[in-house]
């Protein structure tokens, strides 16, 4: 089955938290990965998200995180909410 993948950078004004991590993560820009299969049907095309993953960088090192997308998009309006 073909997969897509695609990579998009978002912003945290505040220190945030995702339930993969301990710990608080830091304010910035983080590297976000999605991984998703396509279902080609004969009217439309469908992409089912099959893993997401953050780019977690600090003290000169770097890894990649698995996480639930609905824990970050929470975390994310959570960062938005607050801003106001």
């Amino acid at each position: 089955m073909p997969t897509r993948n695609t990579a998009t950078r978002i912003t945290f004004k505040r220190p945030f938290r995702l339930a993969e991590i301990d710990g608080l993560l830091p304010p910035g820009s983080y590297d976000i990965e999605t991984e998703e299969d396509v279902i080609e049907g004969n009217y439309r095309t469908v992409y089912v998200r099959k893993a997401a993953f953050i780019w977690v960088r600090s003290l000169g090192s770097s890894r990649m995180v698995p996480i639930d997308p609905s824990g970050l998009e929470a975390a994310l309006l959570q960062d938005l909410v607050e801003g106001s």
